[in-house]
């Protein structure tokens, strides 16, 4: 969340590592496994937060491959 804070950084993020993390973090969401812990809601919410912040502060050129 810090690193999409700073405008800059988060503008510098290659399209290759982008496509990997959004990749990465949704199928973090549709992983059964999270369902079984105990705070699955507010894991759903901080990935959906991050995901959303990601592609609101990243070069949307980057993300909208």
């Amino acid at each position: 969340m810090q690193f999409y804070g700073n405008g800059i950084l988060s503008c510098r993020v290659s399209k290759d590592v982008l496509r990997d993390l959004i990749e990465q973090l949704i199928t973090l969401l549709v992983n059964r496994h999270m369902e079984e812990l105990e705070s699955a809601d507010s894991y759903v919410r901080i990935i959906n937060t991050l995901v959303v912040r990601i592609i609101e502060r990243s070069d949307h050129t980057y993300v909208t491959w």
